[in-house]
């Protein structure tokens, strides 16, 4: 075997051994690596201060339907108003459903 295809088989075992501890790993070890390594702290997720770490808190604890409606991109496209349609919308503008409290 070459040097070259020793390599790219290393590299390979590597990158899958990442995905699967990255798959059980909770996301909340996760997300405060990757909080650490972009900002250089750690994160506080029981007192966040800073507009990130409130961020990144609603992406571990905010989890509604109409968040996952909105980000996933075929059931939101019903929501998207037509382009010169009905009351004359602009194309790409959200039609947000009711929210009750």
């Amino acid at each position: 075997m070459t040097r070259n295809r020793v390599d790219q088989l290393f590299r390979g075992l590597t990158l899958r051994a990442r995905g699967l501890l990255a798959n059980a790993a909770p996301d909340r070890v996760i997300l405060s690596r990757r909080y650490q390594k972009a900002f250089g702290r750690p994160l506080d997720l029981r007192h966040p201060e800073s507009f990130n770490e409130k961020l990144y808190w609603l992406r571990l604890y905010y989890r509604t339907p109409l968040v996952t409606t909105l980000t996933d991109k075929y059931p939101a496209d019903h929501l998207r108003a037509p382009a010169g349609g009905p009351g004359g919308g602009q194309p790409g503008r959200v039609r947000l459903p009711l929210l009750r409290r």
